[in-house]
């Protein structure tokens, strides 16, 4: 392929079974133009000992600045809040762009034409509205009707995501020993890069995360409306080095194994499980004879055991021993839970909610940049609720990172600071509480301009076994 050529496409680019492949770009522009569930993204399905290099990724008017496009569904948009009619409770929303019609609208966030995402001390306390699923807008010429919820938002610049997770720009589903390198995501309706489906042996290299005028942006732009970087329900042996990830809507990076709720259904010599409803997609994450790690609504250990049945369609799973008197329990496959993770030589920066939520155990996070991002710069959580991540992770070192201007808006009662390592159990929780997440160091590391919280930089709450913070 030419340097710098355009591809436009109207749908996914799916590859199966790729193996022994190197993909080379060479600098190949990537332009999906449906932001539509299902629509775009690079996907690569079950690849193995492939590399994945040299692309530019984005979205037909992907860009909050990017001119409208007729017939193109709107990612995200800059505007303004202005109050309603007649003394009507909440707000109108003035866009910059002559909007006509109905508009899906998922979120609207305080933005600064000069900072971008609220990072700052100066920021509001309330910096965001989260719409109900489904929420439409009727805008004409760029104005919206009055809409409930926007009053604390009245008088600032806002950035508006109409579409918030339909498409990843690159998603890696059962890969095994893949590298990403030299690829940038200009725009996303969804993450930028996503691996899942027990991923194993997964390096990301020298990728960038930033809307597409960067370096050169006269003014803050967001970029994906999601993560950047997101592990979930994978085996681990990753590397993440050298990377520029910012201004994406969610984390910086995410890595973390994923927990499921489920009840005895029935107490015979093989038991049976019933998934809670909400998440019986997870089932998915399951296998006969996989090794299944239990636990109590605490995070307590309870042992372990074997996948014997599945049904996909009733969410039931058939398990080879149970407790004694287990009943409301929490499992994991074994296989699902990340280890053996490298981050290092990275830059997190100006991006809304975390730098790095790490939930993988064996882990090193050295010599990373992470600034400008609204809430905690690392992340050492558990829940059990309502995402059902973990079980938590065992030996993470935290060290030798620069961090400044951080946790403006921290998750006060579990995670205050600017490094925080605990679990969050499900409101009304009255039970024993276990220590799933043990021996975390957090040394040598530079924090300054932390905006919550500041005279404790370093938290560790419930739930952690041996955390140590020293030289920081």
């Amino acid at each position: 392929m030419e340097s710098r050529q355009l591809v436009r496409c109207a749908g996914p680019l799916r590859i199966v079974g790729l193996t022994n492949t190197a993909v080379k770009g060479h600098g190949v522009q990537v332009q999906f133009s449906d932001a539509g569930a299902g629509k775009g993204g690079v996907e690569l399905i079950s690849a193995t000992n492939v590399t994945f290099s040299d692309v530019e990724i984005g979205w037909l008017s992907g860009g909050a600045r990017d001119p409208l496009v007729p017939g193109v569904k709107r990612i995200q948009s800059f505007g303004s809040v202005f109050g309603c009619a007649n003394g009507e409770a909440g707000g109108v929303l003035s866009l910059d762009l002559p909007m006509n019609g109905g508009v899906a609208l998922e979120t609207v966030s305080v933005w600064d034409d000069a900072l971008g995402w609220p990072w700052f001390r100066a920021a509001p306390d309330q910096s965001e509205v989260v719409f109900p699923k489904n929420t439409v807008a009727s805008l004409s010429n760029g104005r919206s009707n009055c809409l409930t919820g926007l009053g604390p938002l009245i008088g600032r610049r806002a950035l508006v995501r109409h579409i918030v997770f339909t498409n990843h720009a690159f998603h890696c589903v059962g890969c095994r020993n893949v590298t990403v390198q030299n690829v940038k995501v200009t725009s996303a309706p969804g993450m930028a890069f996503v691996f899942e489906g027990g991923a194993y042996k997964i390096t990301l290299r020298a990728n960038e995360v930033e809307p597409k005028c960067a370096p050169r942006c006269s003014k803050p732009e967001p970029s994906t409306t999601a993560d950047a970087v997101h592990f979930a329900g994978v085996e681990g042996n990753i590397l993440i080095e050298n990377n520029n990830f910012g201004w994406q809507g969610d984390d910086g990076l995410n890595i973390t194994g994923l927990l499921i709720p489920a009840v005895v259904n029935s107490r015979t010599p093989e038991s049976w499980l019933q998934i809670d409803g909400r998440l019986k997609g997870r089932i998915g994450l399951l296998k006969v004879g996989q090794k299944l790690l239990i636990f109590d609504q605490g995070l307590s250990s309870l042992g372990e055991s074997e996948v014997v049945d599945l049904s996909q369609s009733t969410g039931r799973v058939k398990v080879s021993k149970l407790p004694s008197d287990a009943q409301r329990i929490i499992i994991a496959g074994a296989d699902t839970i990340p280890k053996n993770v490298v981050i290092r030589n990275n830059r997190f920066h100006d991006n809304r909610a975390r730098g790095i939520l790490i939930g993988a155990s064996d882990t090193l996070i050295e010599k990373n940049v992470i600034e400008r991002v609204t809430m905690e710069a690392v992340l050492v959580p558990a829940d059990t609720g309502p995402w059902y991540e973990g079980p938590g992770p065992t030996h993470v070192t935290i060290r030798n990172n620069r961090i400044s201007d951080v946790n403006r808006y921290p998750a006060v009662a579990d995670y205050p600071s600017a490094i925080s390592a605990g679990i969050r159990l499900s409101a009304g929780y009255a039970g024993r509480v276990g220590t799933p997440i043990r021996d975390i160091v957090v040394e040598s590391n530079s924090i300054t301009n932390v905006y919550r919280n500041g005279g404790t930089p370093v938290f560790f709450g419930r739930g952690v076994e041996g955390g140590q913070a020293k030289g920081n």
